[in-house]
């Protein structure tokens, strides 16, 4: 069996960051690459900031060992009016409200291709993302043959919204992908072990 594991890092972040935690990446490739699930590669999909801190931080993660795809990330601004009343003549103007550095870089199609090029018999595939726009590619995957799991999270966030999409009910319910909870993960993956001291870990997933 050929295992391969594809990583939604903006999405896998922010998911683990709900439950409390950050993500080692070294802790993680470790537990895809030797310890579980003996992948042949793992993939990490990711926006790219072109400064020297992102940089190394790029850097060190191709040197830990993963498959990087990324893209440059745009900064857009976003201009908002607002109509505001002069406190001394009471007349009322536009006022444009500008904020800037909002970011944009996806990395889904490059996900989307991969997956689809490994895909087939006897192959596993552990997609890292709770985002529900992933289905389709889901579907096409199994009717490739590929066995396909998700690792995200079922909780709510403080907001009760969840990460995990509704969209994959149907698929969940006929026992056509497996689903692990990140959150179950939190003793091998986080950063700073002594957070989660009172968690067990779990040996079965």
């Amino acid at each position: 069996m050929k295992r391969y594991a594809f990583i939604d890092v903006h999405n896998t972040k922010s998911t683990a960051s709900t439950l409390g935690f950050s993500i080692d990446a070294e802790k993680l490739y470790d537990y895809l690459k030797f310890k579980k699930w003996s992948c042949l590669e793992v993939f990490w999909y990711s926006g790219r900031i072109e400064n020297v801190k992102h940089e190394k931080e790029r850097d060190r993660i191709e040197k830990i060992g993963y498959k990087i795809r990324d893209k440059f990330t745009k900064f857009y601004k976003k201009t908002k009016k607002v109509e505001v009343e002069c406190p001394k003549c009471k007349e009322k103007h536009i006022h444009i409200d500008v904020k800037k550095g909002l970011p944009k870089a996806n990395c889904d199609v490059e996900l989307t291709v991969d997956c689809l090029e490994i895909a087939g018999p006897e192959t596993e595939l552990l997609i890292f993302t709770g985002d529900g726009d992933f289905k389709y590619l889901v579907e096409k995957l199994l009717e490739k043959g590929s066995k396909v799991y998700i690792i995200s999270t079922a909780k709510p966030d403080q907001c009760g919204e969840y990460r995990f999409s509704s969209r994959y009910d149907d698929l969940l319910k006929e026992n056509k992908i497996t689903f692990i909870e990140i959150d179950n993960l939190k003793y091998r993956l986080a950063k700073d072990t002594s957070i989660i001291n009172s968690f067990r870990e779990v040996d079965s997933l």
